[in-house]
């Protein structure tokens, strides 16, 4: 069976040069010949197909176009359909009348028109294809190349409930856990600490108490008008991070003697300009009702009120997991046993020049998909690039666009990139929308990128073509309200947070790298069960034909990507040709240090090593002299406790370091820097390097803190304990530490530990 591909019939007739409204005199427009079918062709259901392509359409008319009598090749000619005041109507040239002429929509099959138009019916089959349908080689080897379909690893229904009933006991008990650790700060910290970690306010006048309509207490206090919380005008909530929803604390003000009674949980209901109302949690005893209802009737009584907990993400993923579960489209894909389909020939149309041959594959696929799509983007290959162009071509495809992320800085770095207020990037979102291209809005309220705040943030959604959110966000969403979801840094995201904007599309695309660190895993003293992300379970399911790997990658230098290449990516990540040298002044790219300085742990939760704090400092003394911004040096961790040492050693050096980022590695994941430094940490005659050398986990952290520089990339370390076997026999990935460290060797990387920069 032959068949006509619309898409290629359009593009082919958009790029003749003349296409003309085809001519004719009135006679010959409705003559009986031995072409005519006595139930005529039905032109209307051909419209209603064409007229889905945007670029058929010309000042509000819709060109449909002729072929010629026997066979489907293009003629160049088209009618005209049209809504007009008497109606719809299709239009011709007439000779006969030297101008327009109306055919009406009930005889328009019985014409010459109706005729030439039979091939763009599904139910007529010409003998051969057109000539615009035949196939280059390249795009006969694309077809070739992209599946029809993909089977997954068969489920019974028992294992995928218990995949829903595991991802609901886990945000349970992740809601549980974050709101516990919060009341353990507030207990260890003073009230001004966490504040400054936290938010809150240290002094608001209790006003008055009330009952709701449905009986409940509440409580109303206001910020007093003397105070600066507010002197720049921002919202409450912005000023405070007390939200609608959340949990809170309420004590009495630093420095007033709290009762026992206090701090009372409290939630908050509503917030206005002034000040919050809340109610006390189902927990609150009789006597810590008192003491707080003492407070609001006395006079000049003070308070204090902290955020603890928000519990609205928690909440809105176990509202998704049910959702799913309990859907038979959404739960098909993602636990069912049914192929997820592709539609190769979609993919011939676009063509992505911006795009190296990887990165077009992986948005050809995507573009062929019909539910799910996964663009597999090793550190620094340009997976976000990958998604500006898809996501560009959906909205000339005249597609409703959702695009997220799980943080609000990785959504806003989709939509603007590198943009300043002052200068966009090139080929980012926010320039195709400065140039008329396409509309932007960002919902949800915790962007604090200036750029997203000015543009985007204040447009109605309905006037977006494409819409910028967290996953949370989308929570908000209606059901399959997109045409298209891209998300990016999918492999980050649990697969509760995930199914929020799946749901409201209809075909969703990943992109993420499960190679790197995921979603949840172990803490540095506590070893448990990684969670996957949903990018990871679909490639768990699916198979390695699902994900389309991007080969080229542009941030590294070749020396410092080329271990992570081999050990994580199979080799199959290679450097793209540079037209200069691609190092930093005369740093060597990567530098290595033996360190047998003495770990001590501290807080009875964390480790800490001075003598790799103090090499630390050395090399950014170095680099700070050459002139490398602060901005540029990023140093990294195994462990939160050598923050601190670390920083205290910065603080002594005679250059400004105030504005290098020292985290740990789980928290430099999606970052750059043109140098990164990275302190293990550990350092024993046993042999134990902790949650570095977990089986599973310790490669994605070392890949992740390996892949983040971009020129200079120092590793300062004692390999004989990052080397060793695991003392208390678990498993671990002590081998893969002992290949790292011959390979270090090999490079000749290996140079002896600087002595402190201070001294």
């Amino acid at each position: 069976m032959v068949s006509i591909d619309l898409d290629s019939m359009v593009d082919e007739f958009n790029s003749s040069r003349n296409p003309q409204l085809f001519e004719a005199d009135k006679q010959k427009l409705i003559e009986k010949d031995d072409w005519r079918v006595d139930s005529g062709v039905d032109v209307q259901a051909i419209r209603s197909t064409l007229s889905q392509y945007s670029a058929l359409y010309t000042s509000g008319e819709l060109r449909i176009p002729l072929h010629e009598m026997d066979s489907p090749e293009l003629t160049a000619e088209y009618i005209i359909y049209k809504k007009t005041r008497f109606g719809p109507t299709y239009a011709y040239y007439d000779t006969d009348r030297d101008r327009r002429n109306r055919i009406s929509v009930s005889d328009v099959g019985q014409t010459l028109c109706g005729w030439r138009l039979r091939f763009w019916h599904p139910d007529f089959e010409p003998d051969s294809e057109p000539s615009f349908q035949t196939l280059s080689a390249e795009d006969q080897q694309l077809i070739e190349t992209l599946p029809e379909s993909i089977s997954p690893s068969s489920w019974s229904k028992s294992r995928a409930d218990d995949l829903y009933d595991h991802l609901h006991d886990f945000i349970r008990s992740q809601k549980d856990e974050k709101k516990q650790t919060k009341l353990e700060d507030y207990r260890v910290l003073s009230q001004w600490e966490y504040k400054r970690s936290h938010g809150g306010v240290h002094e608001v006048v209790p006003v008055v108490s009330t009952s709701s309509n449905s009986g409940a207490k509440q409580w109303y206090v206001q910020i007093p008008e003397d105070s600066d919380i507010l002197e720049n005008d921002e919202f409450i909530s912005v000023a405070t991070d007390i939200w609608i929803d959340n949990d809170v604390l309420i004590d009495s003000p630093p420095g007033d003697e709290s009762p026992d009674t206090f701090p009372v949980e409290a939630t908050v209901k509503e917030v206005d300009s002034k000040g919050f109302t809340v109610t006390l949690q189902s927990g609150t005893n009789r006597t810590e009702k008192a003491e707080l209802q003492r407070r609001f009737a006395g006079k000049d009584a003070l308070l204090a009120i902290y955020p603890l907990f928000n519990p609205v993400p928690h909440d809105r993923k176990l509202n998704g997991i049910c959702t799913v579960r309990d859907s038979s489209s959404e739960r098909a894909a993602i636990t069912g046993n049914d192929d997820l389909e592709f539609t190769p020939e979609r993919a011939l149309r676009p063509n992505f020049p911006e795009l190296n041959e990887s990165q077009r594959l992986a948005a050809k696929q995507a573009i062929a998909a019909d539910e799910v799509a996964l663009i597999h983007g090793p550190p620094g290959t340009g997976k976000t690039r990958t998604l500006i162009a898809l996501i560009r071509y959906f909205v000339q495809q005249d597609m409703d666009v959702l695009a997220c992320a799980h943080s609000n800085q990785a959504t806003d770095n989709l939509l603007v990139g590198g943009s300043t207020q002052e200068d966009p990037e090139e080929g980012s979102l926010h320039e195709a929308a400065l140039n008329g291209d396409m509309e932007i809005a960002r919902i949800g309220s915790g962007s604090e990128n200036p750029v997203v705040r000015q543009h985007y943030a204040n447009i109605a959604r309905s006037n977006a073509d494409v819409i910028g959110a967290t996953m949370s966000s989308t929570a908000e969403l209606n059901r399959n309200e997109f045409d298209v979801v891209v998300v990016d840094e999918a492999s980050q995201a649990t697969m509760p947070a995930t199914f929020l904007p799946d749901l409201a599309a209809e075909k969703i695309i990943l992109a993420g790298d499960h190679k790197q660190l995921p979603p949840y895993g172990s803490q540095e003293l506590r070893e448990r069960e990684m969670e996957v992300s949903l990018y990871e379970h679909f490639v768990e399911r699916y198979g390695q034909d699902l994900p389309v790997m991007l080969t080229t990658q542009y941030r590294m230098h070749e020396q410092i990507a080329e271990f992570p290449s081999d050990q994580f990516y199979d080799s199959n990540v290679v450097t793209a040709k540079r037209d200069s040298d691609y190092t930093m002044f005369d740093f060597s790219p990567v530098v290595a240090h033996q360190v047998a300085g003495d770990e001590e742990k501290v807080h009875g939760r964390t480790y800490t090593n001075e003598r790799e704090a103090e090499v630390v400092a050395h090399h950014v003394y170095e680099l700070r002299e050459a002139g490398v911004p602060e901005s540029e040096i990023g140093i990294i961790t195994g462990y939160t406790g050598q923050i601190q040492t670390i920083r205290q050693e910065l603080d002594r050096l005679d250059t400004r370091t105030a504005d290098i980022v020292v985290d740990t590695v789980d928290s430099f994941q999606g970052g750059e820097r043109a140098a990164i430094i990275m302190s293990f940490c550990r350092s024993n005659e046993s042999g134990n390097s902790g949650f570095l050398s977990f089986p599973d986990e310790g490669p994605r952290r070392l890949n992740v803190a390996l892949t983040r520089a971009k020129y200079r990339l120092v590793l300062i370390g004692n390999w004989d304990t990052l080397c060793a076997e695991e003392p208390s026999g678990r498993a671990d990935c002590s081998q893969l530490y002992r290949g790292f460290k011959s390979w270090l060797i090999e490079q000749d990387c290996f140079e002896p530990a600087p002595t402190s920069i201070v001294d």
